[in-house]
């Protein structure tokens, strides 16, 4: 899977665990939203049904505790067998 972000206004990355292995930076944990609100710890993963703040960055984190985290007009993803 490739995931494409267009005309982007903001681009944030968190740094990994440095204790984890090298291999956990290319496993998804949880494909979500950031948010720099102090009730929230992490990437938030939206419930089926919920609408994401317009002021949340679009967020990938790895399993190694990186965290990828976008603002952007469009994201398009394509998925190859």
């Amino acid at each position: 899977m490739s995931v494409e972000f267009r005309e982007i206004s903001e681009f944030r990355f968190l740094p990994r665990n440095a204790g984890l292995p090298f291999s956990e930076d290319e496993c998804v944990s949880s494909f979500g939203y950031w948010t720099d609100e102090d009730w929230v710890d992490g990437v938030i993963v939206a419930e089926p049904g919920q609408s994401p703040d317009s002021n949340w960055l679009t967020a990938i984190e790895y399993m190694s505790g990186a965290v990828i985290a976008v603002q952007a007009a469009s994201a398009h993803a394509r998925i190859e067998a």
